[in-house]
């Protein structure tokens, strides 16, 4: 069932695509200094999932956009396709996921569209 009131991801109320596009960090201890050095240098598509946190529990802005993932190295390949298909749930276009335990590196996803009669 679909929860109106789970929140936004962390940086998800300021964040602005770019390009139609956000980058969302994830898998990294210092995944909030790293996404805050982002929007310090002018990055402010990028959106951040914590560490230990499940991506189903946010509510993520990416309808009709593309998204990139980047793994800090410490999610297993189960929470990258976690964050992957909550993502394209969410509405996302496609989904590149840039994890260094995925191969081949990097990976594209989108979800099937239906085909033309």
């Amino acid at each position: 069932m679909f929860n109106q009131a789970r929140r936004r991801p962390p940086y998800g109320a300021k964040a602005t695509p770019y390009r139609g596009e956000y980058l969302v960090l994830y898998g990294n201890p210092a995944g909030w200094e790293h996404t805050e050095a982002c929007h310090q240098y002018g990055l402010n598509h990028t959106l951040l999932l914590p560490l230990g946190e499940r991506a189903s529990s946010y509510r993520w802005p990416v309808a009709s956009l593309s998204v990139v993932t980047v793994n800090g190295g410490y999610c297993d390949a189960n929470e990258s396709l976690e964050l992957t298909e909550t993502l394209l749930r969410a509405g996302a276009r496609y989904v590149v996921d840039c994890s260094p335990h995925i191969e081949p590196q990097p990976r594209f996803y989108r979800l099937e569209t239906e085909k033309a009669a």
